[in-house]
Formats: structure tokens, C-alpha cells, sequence
């Protein structure tokens, strides 16, 4: 693989600020040690061992020019001048060698020729004593010399500030790696040492668009700063596999209280176990704590086979959630806790992150981690994390957390079937100790797995009938306007159709067209939407959406839908600015000006009008209010649904307009809201109390009790209770 050519934007690309390490190789070179030594031994940017100079001097060149506009800026630029002298330059003069006086005599008056007088006056005239320019010479080169180290002390002070472990890696890493970091989820130093020494050597495939070279600047940068950061890089990270001892490794690692494999576990003295309340009395098992109960279990059966491996998958989740989360030895959890670690094993991966944090003591992430990642590795989880779907390319990056959130299926770490034989597994090992009367009673015994419902639409994520009515009224009595018109079209549109974010933004004027009638059915407006899959569906726009949409497109100079033309998008990003408001007179220029509306602009302008309106009703109705608040442009499409479904429209039908691939996922809004259902069975009750007997029968004179029968229902009831308390 051919060596790539060093320039300056190999250095600049790495780090954006001058660190220690760069203080020392600046330092080291103005005093004239070798460039290829302090490049090896100082700089983040050298090569297994081989040193570029050309890299080496691009470093140099770029500390110095770093130096100095912070000189220049601070007032001094005269420090910024004196750090750019080479050392080259700084030599004191090499004095000529001087002869003695014999010496001169007799290569100069070889025959005698001068007297001693006349010898010495020429000896003075061509070796004075001491050269003036020379000396003169020297003694500047001293004061720069001092003038370089004051320099440099002031320099270190005012320009360097040592790396934390809190710090964002975009305060030290050029912006653009910065940025790659962040979008993969490193935020700061701590978290990239985390990632690195969690996935290893190949660390950086984590990140899109990171190089192996650039990986190993970074790596050797921390490794530089180390003892500032207090963080350590493990020695597996910083080699390929192939060069790596694993059997050490494996050794080598110390055992802890902490999610780490079952080898490497160490319950702290008071929660491994020896004095659980679920001992048995009598123990037969010849060992004394749970651990080793556990590792007995398991040498039941042939090692390394996939029973054995599945087996201790199950054991070691149940040890470390008994001791890390539940705060207990497994042999002190009782029916209840059980039943509460059967509830982890469901709500991984289901809970929203705030439900996550209120109910449990460890974040969700510390259970998950990828998949096969190797034992002796601290990436190691008990759980594999889910995998996010892709966010497609349109999606723009202030969105795309978003856009995960909503498209994910939240199903869980683990399906039902896997959950049942977790408990089935704990339930046989369980039952093991007891009759190795290591355990009293088993815990586990009679623990059902929960039942996998059918997931419905949250309330909290959907309007109801009557806050959809106040957010239409809300936006309908907006003063007229393009901004505004705009806001009640997507509004409207949304509503009506159901459609995605994504989707509203790539709708253009060429995508809607009449859909005439036949069959003595009305026709009507469609809209054709290329959905989730590229899927294309045509999704029928009601007449109330139309109306709406033609008014705006009015305000942006057609005077007809026949006068937009076809790659026009139905909403444009032009404002009511007063740059944009002289365009109205001249509809050709403004035409030409509109551009498509981005899937953020379409998110903030709805997210900020559910805030308006929240903030209208805040007294009046203020649990409404903070619903508003919490809603987003997905709880359009959910809002959508269910009042489809509750108004009567087939479930057939919302699954195509939807663009749903399964039609399971369109009957999730088959929940009609609580106050229809509440209204619907108080006038079914009413309604059968209103009809009568069949008028044959005569009610009056078959039921009617004797007079002296009669007695008031207080009455009646104590006499009932007198007789039971009589009887017992």
C-alpha cells in the first residue's frame, strides 16, 4: 500500500489545537536535537516506527503558525517572530584557530627578516585580540536564544490547556472528524476511549467515513495525553489480532463486581451468597456460595457444547442482574423478584429511555452490546443490542434521531419465545439446587412468561377528536398570510392523508392529479407518494385539504393549479420576509426562487405551532397544553389513523393510503377512543333499559311482592348480614 503524501492537510485534518507533547518537539528542535528522534517520540502522527520528515516539518510549520496567532492576538507578536528562527541560524561564530607567536614567526619570518617589534605589529594587525563582529554576533544570538525560551514558557501558558475526560472531542479534534464522531455517538474524550478500547484495533469502522491512519493519529494522541486524561488505553487496542497474545489477555484480566462474563465475576462478601435466605438447611451440594452453585450446575453438562453455552448465557444475566440491579445474592431472590427480572427480560429494548431510567438502576446500554464480540473483550454484554433502522439519505442529520425513534419497531432485545426458554432454563437450574439442598425452594416455580399483546397506538402519541378541533381552529384563525396559509395546508394535508415527514417534503405538483369517476362514483383529487421501500401508492386528497392547498399556492403567485408547473413542490421554503414580499408582484421571478421545503423546516414550523397553541390554553387547560408540547409531526399520522378508523373508513382502505406492507400494522389503530366507548355503552345500557316485556305477560301483577313484604334495602341488607353472622 503505497504511502500517502504528507502535506499540511494530513496534520490539520488530525487535532485543532497545540497540545504539551507539541510544546516539547517545538522545544526540542529549537535547541537542535534530531527532527526524525522528536518526531518519534513527541508527535501523534508517525508511522509504526518510520518517521516522515516531510510530516514531521508540516507538524513543525503548522505549532508555529498556531504559536504565533496566538502571539499576534494577545500583543505579542514579536514572540510570534522569534519562534520561527531556525536553529541554524542561532550558531555563535566558530572563532579562527589563532597561531602562537613561534608558530606565526616561523611561518611568517622564516629567515629572520623583521625585528621582534615589527613582527608583533603584524601579528596584532592579522589576530587582534577578540573579533568585534563575532563577539557582537554571539551575544545577539544569546539574547534571541532567551528570547526563544521566555517565548516559549509565556506560549505553553496563555495557548495550552490539558485535555479532560469531559472535554468534546470537537474542542480538540479537527471539526470534521469531530463531527463523524458525534454522529456515531462519541460525544467526548472519555466516550472515544470508551469506543476504542470496547471494539478494539478496527475501533474506527464504527465510524463512517474514519481511515485506519487517521484512527491510529487519535490513538497515539490519547496515548500522548494519557497521564493528563487518566485513561487508560488497553494493549489490545492498540494492535490488529493477529499480533495479539488472546491466552494473556484472557489471564490477564482481573475478576470484578460488574457486568462482565461469569469468569471474570466477583460478588462483593455480602451479596455472593453465603448467607442467603433461601439456603437450605442441610446442604448437600459441597459448595457454599452461588457462583460456584452456578459453575456446578453447569459442569453438568458436556462443556463448550450449545447447551452448555445457551445455559450459562442464562445463568451469568441472572447472577449479574440478582447482584447489579436488584441489589441482592441469588440465593436471597424471592417469587417476587423473579417476577421482576421476568419484566427486565420484556421491557429491554421496549421502554421509552425516561420510563427506562424511572424503573431501573442501570442504564439500558449497559446490558447491550454487540454481537459476538469475544469474553475477555470489556465490550462484552449479556444482551445484543438493537440495530436501528438505516436513516435514508434525504433525511437531514438535525432530524435523523428523530426519524430513528419514529421508525422503530420497539419489539424488544428479546422475543417471547426467547424469554419463555430463559425461564424455563432458570427454572430447571433453580430446581437442581433445591435437590441438591443447596436452596430451600425454588423461586422460580409456577413464574409463566407474560403474553406478547398485540401493541396498540398510545394515547399520548395522537390527538383526540376535540384536540384535533382546537388545533384546526388554532391554525384556521391565523391572520392571512403565505406563512400561515402554508401552515394550514400542511396541517390539513397531514391529517387528511396520513402521510409521513418525509413524504410531505417530496411532494411536488406534478405528483397530484384528478382521478375522474366511473361507476356513478364521484371522482376526486389523488396524490402519488413514493413511500417507505419506494413503494409508490396514491393516497386520495379530500376536497377541505384542496381547498386549503389552492389558496396557498394562490399566495405564491398561480393563479391556477394549470399554472404549476409540474417539478414545483407543493411547500416552499420562501417566507413572509420583506425581501420575499416584493416578489409577489412579479410571479415569474418568484416561481423561479421557490425551492422544496426541508424535512426540518416542515418539523420546526409544526413543532412550534403545537407550542403557540400550548401556550394559548396553559390555563385553561393545562394537562392539554402539555400534551401539545410533547407532540411531534408523527402524531399527525397516528391521529389520522385512529380518527379513520373511528369514523368508520375499512381497515382495507387505511392500509393502502397509509402505505402499510402488513395489514397488522394498519389494525393497531383499531382503538376506538375511551369517551366513544364510554358513550356507546352508556346509550346500549340505556337503550335496552327502555325496552319493555312482551305485552302478553302481566309484568305488575306477576312480580309485585305482598305490602308486608316490602322493607327498605338498608334494612334488607342488615337483615342479610344478621343471618350471616347468626350462622357462622
Amino acid at each position: 500500500m503505497p504511502r500517502p503524501k504528507a502535506t499540511e492537510q494530513t496534520v490539520i485534518l488530525i487535532l485543532d489545537k497545540v497540545s504539551r507533547h507539541h510544546f516539547a518537539f517545538l522545544k526540542g528542535y529549537l535547541e537542535g536535537l534530531p527532527l526524525a528522534r522528536l518526531a518519534a517520540t513527541y508527535l501523534e502522527n508517525w508511522d509504526e516506527g518510520h518517521v516522515d520528515l516531510r510530516i514531521a516539518r508540516s507538524t513543525l510549520d503548522w505549532i508555529r503558525r498556531e504559536l504565533g496567532q496566538v502571539a499576534r492576538r494577545l500583543g505579542k507578536a514579536s514572540y510570534a517572530r522569534v519562534i520561527r528562527l531556525e536553529p541554524e541560524q542561532l550558531l555563535d561564530p566558530v572563532p579562527a584557530a589563532v597561531p602562537t607567536l613561534e608558530q606565526f614567526r616561523e611561518e611568517y619570518d622564516p629567515y629572520e627578516m623583521y625585528s621582534e617589534n615589527d613582527l608583533l605589529e603584524r601579528f596584532a594587525e592579522l589576530f587582534p585580540e577578540g573579533d568585534g563582529v563575532d563577539a557582537q554576533k554571539a551575544a545577539r544570538n544569546e539574547r534571541l536564544r532567551k528570547r526563544q525560551h521566555a517565548a516559549l514558557l509565556w506560549l505553553q501558558d496563555m495557548a495550552v490547556a490539558d485535555p479532560h475526560p469531559q472535554d468534546s472531542v470537537l474542542g480538540w479534534l479537527n471539526a470534521r472528524i469531530a463531527n463523524r464522531l458525534i454522529r456515531a455517538g462519541v460525544n467526548t474524550l472519555q466516550e472515544l476511549c470508551e469506543a476504542i478500547n470496547n471494539n478494539g484495533y478496527r475501533w474506527f469502522n464504527l465510524v463512517p467515513g474514519l481511515g485506519e491512519r487517521t484512527a491510529q493519529c487519535i490513538v497515539r494522541w490519547l496515548e500522548l495525553n494519557q497521564e493528563t486524561l487518566q485513561l487508560a488505553l488497553e494493549r489490545y487496542a492498540l494492535s490488529r489480532r493477529s499480533n495479539l497474545d488472546i491466552e494473556s489477555l484472557k489471564a490477564g484480566r482481573a475478576r470484578s463486581t460488574s457486568i462482565v462474563p461469569l469468569e471474570y465475576f466477583q460478588p462483593s462478601a455480602a451479596l455472593n451468597g453465603e448467607q442467603g435466605y433461601n439456603r437450605a438447611a442441610r446442604n448437600m451440594s459441597g459448595v457454599h456460595n452461588d457462583y460456584d452453585a452456578v459453575q456446578l450446575w453447569l459442569q453438568t453438562f458436556p462443556f463448550g457444547s450449545n447447551t452448555y453455552l445457551s445455559y450459562r448465557s442464562q445463568a451469568e444475566r441472572f447472577l449479574l442482574w440478582a447482584v447489579l440491579e436488584r441489589g441482592k445474592a441469588m440465593s436471597d431472590l424471592t417469587t417476587q423478584d423473579c417476577l421482576a427480572y421476568r419484566d427486565f427480560l420484556w421491557d429491554l429494548g421496549r421502554l421509552a429511555p425516561e420510563l427506562w431510567h424511572s424503573q431501573y438502576k442501570l442504564p439500558e446500554s449497559a446490558w447491550l452490546g454487540k454481537r459476538h464480540t469475544e469474553r475477555w473483550s470489556p465490550g462484552w454484554r449479556p444482551f445484543e443490542e438493537l440495530k436501528p433502522p438505516a436513516v435514508p439519505k434525504e433525511i437531514p442529520r438535525l432530524l435523523r434521531v428523530q426519524w430513528q425513534r419514529e421508525h422503530t419497531e420497539r419489539n424488544g432485545v428479546l422475543k417471547p419465545s426467547s424469554q419463555k426458554l430463559a425461564i424455563t432454563i432458570l427454572t430447571s437450574m433453580c430446581e437442581w439446587l433445591v435437590r441438591r439442598r443447596y436452596l430451600e425452594v425454588n423461586p422460580w416455580d409456577g413464574i409463566r412468561p407474560r403474553v406478547d399483546h398485540k401493541p396498540v397506538i398510545a394515547t399520548q402519541r395522537s390527538f383526540s377528536q376535540e384536540e384535533w378541533a382546537l388545533l384546526l381552529q388554532a391554525a384556521m384563525q391565523k391572520p392571512f398570510s403565505e406563512a400561515h396559509l402554508r401552515l394550514q395546508s400542511m396541517l390539513m394535508l397531514a391529517y387528511a392523508t396520513g402521510m409521513r415527514l418525509s413524504e410531505l417534503s417530496a411532494a411536488r405538483k406534478g405528483d397530484l392529479y384528478f382521478q375522474s369517476g366511473s361507476n356513478g362514483l364521484a371522482g376526486g383529487w389523488v396524490l402519488s407518494v413514493i413511500g417507505k421501500g419506494n413503494k409508490q401508492r396514491a393516497v386520495p386528497v379530500p376536497q377541505a385539504a384542496m381547498q386549503i392547498l389552492q389558496r396557498y399556492f394562490a399566495t405564491r403567485g398561480y393563479g391556477s393549479l394549470q399554472d404549476m408547473p409540474a417539478e414545483a413542490p407543493l411547500f416552499s421554503h420562501l417566507e413572509d420576509s420583506p425581501a420575499h414580499l416584493k416578489l409577489l408582484n412579479n410571479s415569474t421571478q418568484r416561481r423561479e426562487q421557490q425551492e422544496t421545503m426541508a424535512h426540518s423546516r416542515i418539523y420546526r414550523n409544526l413543532k412550534k405551532f403545537f407550542e403557540e397553541t400550548a401556550a394559548l390554553i396553559a390555563e385553561q387547560a393545562p394537562e392539554t397544553a402539555t400534551k401539545l408540547r410533547a407532540a411531534s409531526t408523527h402524531w399527525l399520522r397516528h391521529t389520522s389513523g385512529s380518527h379513520a378508523v373511528a369514523n368508520g373508513v375499512p381497515v382495507e382502505v387505511l392500509q393502502q393510503n397509509l402505505g402499510h406492507s402488513s395489514l397488522n400494522t394498519t389494525t393497531i389503530y383499531v382503538t376506538t377512543e375511551l369517551e366513544q366507548r364510554i358513550r356507546l355503552m352508556e346509550q346500549f345500557v340505556n337503550q335496552s333499559q327502555q325496552v319493555r316485556p312482551p305485552a302478553c305477560i302481566n309484568t305488575r301483577d306477576l312480580f309485585s311482592a305482598p305490602q308486608n313484604a316490602a322493607q327498605p334495602a338498608a334494612a334488607l341488607s342488615d337483615d342479610i348480614e344478621g343471618n350471616d353472622a347468626e350462622k357462622a
